[in-house]
């Protein structure tokens, strides 16, 4: 059995694309509402992060797609393994509730 096939190719494109596709979705979403944009610029954001949204448009990009080539490569080794993804999937919820919390102004003061 080979180690690199054909299907692997396709397959690892194919896990490529899912996130890629979804940074292209946030770029248009961001590109093409003002609203959406004018919302991004108000947040509180550390100094470190960009200012303009289409940096931080194309670091998603250049960010999201290497992680579906990594996912396919782990579910061809290993398998998706259930506690890491738990782990994982429990943190970026975390971390979306502690955002929409910093960012949610303060109420009866």
């Amino acid at each position: 059995m080979p180690f690199w096939t054909t299907q692997d190719t396709r397959n690892s494109v194919i896990s490529s694309l899912i996130p890629a596709g979804a940074a292209v979705a946030a770029f248009v979403a961001f590109a093409k509402d003002q609203q959406v944009a004018d919302w991004w610029s108000a947040l509180k954001k550390p100094n470190w992060a960009p200012k303009d949204v289409r940096v931080y448009s194309a670091i998603d990009l250049l960010t999201l797609s290497p992680l579906g080539y990594a996912s396919y490569l782990i579910d061809k080794k290993a398998g998706f393994l259930l506690v890491p993804f738990a782990l994982w999937t429990a943190f970026y919820a975390y971390l979306a509730y502690s955002i929409k919390k910093e960012n949610d102004p303060i109420k009866n003061l």
